[in-house]
């Protein structure tokens, strides 16, 4: 699955963009992203039960990583 590169949205982002996925294990989530010039991204970032709850009504796909 290549996320980063296959984002359907058709839109530059800006400060308040919600993220397109967002993948978690546990207390950490990790998502991808393009600065314009640069490689594919990602970022690390600390997730809880609320994180989660906001970025679903955000309508984020969320991906649990199983072991």
């Amino acid at each position: 699955m290549d996320i980063g590169y296959n984002d359907p949205r058709d839109k530059w982002y800006d400060q308040n963009e919600a993220l397109y996925a967002l993948f978690y294990r546990g207390n950490v989530g990790i998502y991808t992203y393009f600065w314009l010039g640069q490689s594919h991204l990602f970022c690390i970032i600390p997730v809880t039960k609320n994180t989660l709850e906001e970025y679903s009504n955000k309508d984020v796909k969320l991906f649990e990583v199983k072991k």
